[in-house]
């Protein structure tokens, strides 16, 4: 799906779809990383700070209860653990030609499949050039 568009200076190259969610992710699972890394290595007088400033704001939770920075860090943890694993999915997506997702999912279906008939996932020695492999027929 990459083509031409109106860039700045003109008529620029387009990225594929998945360049740009592929690079986007990676962005974003470093950003993600690098927020509970530094939430997580505050010094206690910046914590101390950091709650005074959301008592001297008012801020409070559904109970009007102070909030401190404990229950936000808790509060974003779940999604930024789940946006970190979200973008690993974007990991190698680009693929040089064309790529063909109907064939992709046959192929894991088939997997499943086969797992359900056989009690274990398929394995291949083909590349290795040692046996033929009848998953690799049924595909």
């Amino acid at each position: 799906m990459g083509g031409v568009r109106e860039g700045e200076d003109g008529l620029e190259q387009a990225s594929k779809p998945s360049t740009i969610i592929e690079q986007e992710m990676k962005q974003l699972q470093k950003a993600c990383a690098m927020l509970d890394a530094q939430l997580a290595g505050l010094d206690q007088m910046t914590r101390n700070w950091l709650d005074q400033q959301l008592e001297e704001i008012g801020v409070t939770g559904d109970n009007n209860e102070p909030v401190r920075l404990r229950h936000l860090e808790t509060q974003i943890q779940w999604p930024i653990e789940t946006l970190i694993f979200a973008a690993r999915a974007a990991e190698g997506i680009t693929l040089r030609g064309p790529n063909n997702t109907a064939e992709r999912i046959l192929v894991e279906r088939l997997a499943g499949c086969w797992e359900i008939c056989f009690g274990e996932p398929p394995t291949t020695d083909k590349g290795r050039d040692r046996q033929d492999d009848p998953f690799l027929e049924l595909c």
